[in-house]
């Protein structure tokens, strides 16, 4: 994953790498989930040429297929000069995982520091099943009723949920606990409604800075959690 702050030079030389040396065997599908503040339309490069892929917040793109290890977006069609290096800075950049025919980037946040971050994508039939994603600076400790797990900073983690009544959807209550030091501080419990014949997504995110809230502290905020069932 990456908090997307490069310097022009040092985001040209990761995209040049990504398209010389980046080429897996072969390609996979690729889809990007977007939260925050996207534009439009972006652009990738497959290697070849670009493509244009549409955007909207708290969605998913149509899938497409993608050869390489390394994935980058670019807010404008991507430039080469004669010598066919990149003269574009790319808007987001990240590694894809690896052995994953199957992969999902979420792109949160604004163009001014986008996180990227890449994962399996989840099967849309994992019933009970929930990847959590943790966009925060700090490790959080999670629960969702009894079922529990420490999640690590820009990171995402799935977990089986309890099992539900075989309804459709199921309400389950949410916790969620920063750790400072040695120390947990309860930062939200929240309740949840789940689909169940879905996998889905949940993503942690700490309110805008310009709250004066910080993950680590234990205010009581009013956090960014967002639920995406599988598509």
């Amino acid at each position: 994953m990456n908090h997307f702050r490069f310097s022009r030079g040092l985001a040209l030389l990761a995209v040049l790498l990504f398209t010389t040396l980046g080429a897996s065997a072969a390609p996979r599908s690729v889809r990007v989930l977007c939260q925050g503040e996207v534009p439009a339309e972006a652009y990738y490069y497959d290697g070849k040429e670009s493509h244009p892929l549409k955007l909207a917040r708290g969605q998913f793109t149509a899938p497409f297929a993608y050869a390489n290890a390394h994935f980058a977006l670019f807010a404008t069609p991507p430039v080469f000069d004669s010598a066919g290096r990149l003269q574009t800075t790319p808007m987001a950049y990240v590694e894809l995982p690896a052995d994953a025919p199957q992969a999902l980037v979420l792109l949160a946040g604004a163009p001014s520091a986008y996180t990227t971050l890449a994962m399996p994508l989840p099967s849309s039939k994992g019933a009970q099943t929930l990847t959590l994603v943790n966009l925060t600076p700090v490790e959080l400790g999670v629960g969702v009723d009894k079922a529990t797990l420490q999640l690590a900073a820009k990171t995402a983690q799935s977990l089986n949920l309890p099992a539900s009544d075989g309804s459709k959807v199921a309400r389950y209550t949410l916790r969620v606990a920063g750790k400072n030091g040695d120390t947990w501080l309860p930062l939200a419990m929240s309740n949840l409604t789940l689909r169940t014949d879905r996998s889905g997504l949940l993503v942690l995110r700490q309110p805008s800075a310009a709250t004066g809230a910080n993950a680590s502290s234990g205010e009581k905020v009013a956090w960014d959690v967002v639920y995406t069932p599988g598509s």
